[in-house]
Order: C-alpha cells, then sequence, then structure tokens
C-alpha cells in the first residue's frame, strides 16, 4: 500500500499536483491499459482517450499536451522515441503516440485519461467476388 502511494505522490507531483484532497487515503488510480489478445502488438505504441468532460477546445486538453511534452524534453533529451503521433478530436477524443515505460506511467496518473490501449496491426482483406 506505502508503495503504491509512493508511486502514486511522484508521477502525480510531475504531472498534476497533489493526488488527495482532505484525506490522504485518497489515491488516485491508474487509467486502465487495454492489451489486445491473439494480436499483433505495435511495441511503444499507445492510444490515449480522454475522459468524456475533457474537451478539445478546452484547457485541460492544451494543459495536458503541454504536461507530455515537457515531461518528454525531461526525460528523452536525445531519445526520438517518445512523441505524440495524431491527435483525435472528433468522436473519439486523445491522441497516438510513441512512448516509453516512464512516459506511459505518467500519462496513466494523469486526471484527464480515461483509457491507454496499445496499438495493433490490422490486416484487411478485400472480398474477392465468387463469380470472377
Amino acid at each position: 500500500m506505502l508503495l503504491k502511494y509512493i508511486s502514486s505522490f511522484i508521477f502525480s507531483t510531475f504531472l498534476d499536483g497533489p493526488t488527495y484532497s482532505g484525506s490522504i487515503n485518497q489515491i488516485r488510480a491508474q487509467a486502465p491499459l487495454f492489451t489486445p489478445s491473439n494480436t499483433t502488438i505495435i511495441p511503444n505504441h499507445y492510444i490515449v482517450v480522454f475522459k468524456k468532460n475533457v474537451k478539445p477546445d478546452g484547457e485541460r486538453f492544451y494543459n495536458h499536451f503541454k504536461r507530455v511534452n515537457n515531461k518528454i524534453k525531461q526525460l528523452s533529451l536525445e531519445k526520438d522515441s517518445n512523441k505524440v503521433g495524431h491527435v483525435y478530436r472528433e468522436g473519439l477524443v486523445g491522441y497516438s503516440g510513441v512512448f516509453d515505460q516512464e512516459i506511459i506511467d505518467s500519462i496513466r496518473y494523469s486526471n484527464d485519461v480515461s483509457q491507454l490501449r496499445l496499438s495493433i496491426f490490422l490486416k484487411v482483406f478485400h472480398a474477392i467476388p465468387a463469380h470472377i
């Protein structure tokens, strides 16, 4: 329990400030990371989905990206492995990107994030008519 609290405090310090209000027993949970089975996963590629109350033109949206980009700059001065790829503003509000484990753990502790999904390879087949 103590380790969980300490890790929660460390990540919240870098991204969102304190994790508790009124009681030290309130610990913010990580956003779930969905890992599909029976598929080929693209290593370190993620889709981050915001909570419903985070709007694409809102301050929380902007501030989340500012915190993530600052964290990337802080941790990966000479790495090209951490970057936001595409931002989704309609339908799904979120973004995709390539992140190492330390960055993804920080993103999971953000109050703005609903869930994360690992990116997968999809194979699309065009149906060939039987009469040809």
